[in-house]
Parts: C-alpha cells; structure tokens; sequence
C-alpha cells in the first residue's frame, strides 16, 4: 500500500476510484464516447447503449481495446450485435 506525501495527508480525506461503475452508471458516458470516437474515425456505428454493456460484461470484452476490436470485427462481417448477443442467451440457457 502507498501512502500519500506529507504535504498532502492534511488536505487529502477521501480519495475513491470508480472505473468499473460500481457507484455510479457509466453505460451512457461509455456508450457516448465510444460514438464519438468511432463517428470521428468515420466507422459505422450501429449499436445501442444495452447492447455495448451487455457485451462489456463478458470477461475479454470487458477492457476497452477488446471491446473496440471486437465492434470492428463485428462491423466488418456485417453482423448484429443484438442477434450476436440473443444467440449467445439461447446457447447458455
């Protein structure tokens, strides 16, 4: 465990990380920024916030360059997130 310099030990009382949107729900400013980025890059973005969370929830996909792979991927083949994403439901169950 790190602990903080001197100089701020004084000012510092609480210092919290959410990057996994345990404390607050981060689908929609993870949703808008990969739309920005991908409408900036002129790639198609065919994808609804549900569906992108749905996807960041399966383990590899779950680390942002994965996941920007993987909707490439998805784009170039021409495929459909919610029918990926409705077969895999059906496969599990």
């Amino acid at each position: 465990m790190k602990v903080l310099p001197v100089s701020l030990q004084s000012t510092v009382r609480l210092l919290v990380f959410d990057l996994g949107g345990v404390f607050r729900d981060s689908s929609l400013a993870m949703y808008e920024g990969l739309k920005r980025g991908f409408n900036a890059a002129d790639l198609e973005f065919n994808y609804d916030s549900k569906e992108l969370w749905n996807l960041r929830g399966i383990g590899k996909y779950n680390l942002s360059k994965n996941l920007i792979k993987v909707m490439i991927a998805i784009n170039n083949q021409n495929e459909n997130l919610k029918e990926i994403l409705k077969e895999k439901e059906e496969i599990s169950i």
